[in-house]
C-alpha cells in the first residue's frame, strides 16, 4: 500500500520492476526551496520520518534551472536508508528544489531509475445533467460543487462533454466565484484538458462550470440543457455525488 506522507517535499512512489524512464511528469503544489536533507530536515512542514523502516529518502529528486526552464534529475536506487519502507515496493521520496523559484510542474529527460508509481492526489469524477431556465445560449443556473481542501494546495479541474450532446458547448469554469478557464466550443464527448487552478487554502471552495451553446446541430438559438463529466484532482475530499477513479499521473507498469 502506498503511503502520501502529506508533507510539502517528500512523497512516496512504488517499485514496480526496472526499466528506464523517459519522462517523469511531477507537480509540487508548494515552494520546496533548497535543502541539505529533504526527507529528515524540510525547510517547509515538518520532517516526513518515521515511514516504516526508512530513515531517510530511497530517492531523491533535485530541480535545477531557471523559471519555466526547470530540469528534474532523479537520484538513489530506491535502496538506501531502509527502502523500501513497507519492505516490499513503497519509497520515500524527497525533493530538492535548487533554483529559488516555485515548481508547479517539471519534465525532465531520461533517467534509468527502477520504474516508479507515483503517489497521486485523489481524484474523482462527477456525472451531471443542467436543464437550464434560462433563455438564449448561456445556460443558467451552472453547475457546482463544493470541495474541501486539506492540505492547500491547487486542484485540477477537467471537463468532458456528454456523448450524447446533439451540439457543441463552451463551458467556463469558476472557483469561488472567479473564472479560472474559458474552454473553445466542445464537440460531444470531447474534453477541456486539465485546468490547475491557482493555491487554494484550507477549507470549503466552490467549483463551477456554466455552458454556452452554439447554433449547430439541434441548437436552434438556445441551449436547453446539457452535461457530461467534472473531473476534480488533488488534497481534497471526496465531493458530493462523485465517484473515486484512478489518477491520469499514475501508470502501474505491471
Amino acid at each position: 500500500m502506498k503511503r502520501d506522507c502529506a508533507r510539502p517535499t517528500v512523497f512516496t512512489i512504488a517499485r514496480v520492476g526496472m526499466m528506464a524512464v523517459c519522462y517523469l511528469l511531477f507537480f509540487v503544489a508548494t515552494q520546496a526551496w533548497a535543502q541539505a536533507d529533504p526527507c529528515n530536515s524540510p525547510m517547509i512542514g515538518t520532517t516526513a520520518l518515521p515511514v516504516g523502516s526508512a530513515t531517510g529518502c530511497g530517492v531523491v529528486i533535485t530541480i535545477t534551472g531557471t523559471s519555466g526552464h526547470l530540469v528534474a534529475t532523479v537520484t538513489g536506487s530506491g535502496t538506501a536508508n531502509g527502502n523500501p519502507y513497507d519492505g516490499d515496493e513503497d519509497e520515500l521520496v524527497g525533493i530538492q528544489n535548487n533554483t529559488g523559484t516555485m515548481a508547479n510542474g517539471v519534465l525532465t529527460g531520461a533517467v534509468s531509475i527502477g520504474a516508479i508509481r507515483l503517489s497521486a492526489p485523489p481524484t474523482f469524477a462527477i456525472p451531471f445533467v443542467v436543464d437550464c431556465t434560462s433563455q438564449g445560449q448561456t445556460c443558467s443556473p451552472p453547475f457546482s460543487t463544493n470541495v474541501t481542501v486539506m492540505p492547500a494546495g491547487p486542484i485540477t479541474v477537467i471537463y468532458t462533454a456528454s456523448p450524447n450532446h446533439c451540439s457543441d458547448v463552451q463551458v467556463q469554469v469558476s472557483v469561488d466565484g472567479t473564472v479560472v478557464s474559458t474552454s473553445g466550443f466542445l464537440d460531444p464527448g470531447h474534453s477541456t484538458g486539465p485546468i490547475v487552478t491557482s493555491l487554494l487554502p484550507v477549507g470549503s471552495h466552490t467549483v463551477a462550470i456554466q455552458a454556452t451553446g452554439e447554433v449547430g446541430g439541434c441548437n436552434n438559438g438556445a441551449l436547453f440543457s446539457w452535461g457530461g463529466t467534472l473531473t476534480l484532482s488533488g488534497n481534497i475530499s471526496a465531493p458530493a455525488g462523485s465517484v473515486p477513479v484512478s489518477n491520469l499521473f499514475e501508470s502501474d507498469g505491471d
